[in-house]
């Protein structure tokens, strides 16, 4: 898991609102298969993700984040994450 993935799930999601509706079924497959391995991945190694460069860990929020948005039933949570690209707020770093 890491930026390149972050960056494909984004654009899923971005060429989604784009298009929508175009090859809905073959981005759904794809984001399944993926949520499998992340799943999968973290479950595995938790603990070992959470010690790598805080890079890495935002890159795996934003992932959980992102499939959140593309599979809402799937990866259900009392707050809607949000993602690196879309939310301004965290842009605002003189707020910080």
């Amino acid at each position: 898991m890491d930026s390149l993935d972050l960056d494909a799930l984004y654009a899923f999601v971005y060429m989604s609102q784009l298009a929508h509706g175009y090859r809905t079924n073959d981005i759904e497959h794809s984001v399944q298969r993926y949520a499998r391995t992340a799943r999968k991945f973290y479950e595995t190694d938790a603990r070992g993700i959470l010690a790598l460069h805080p890079h890495y860990i935002l890159a795996v929020a934003g992932i959980f984040g992102l499939l959140q948005r593309l599979l809402p039933d799937e990866f259900v949570d009392d707050v809607t994450w949000t993602d690196i690209f879309s939310d301004r707020r965290l842009y605002l770093t003189h707020e910080v």
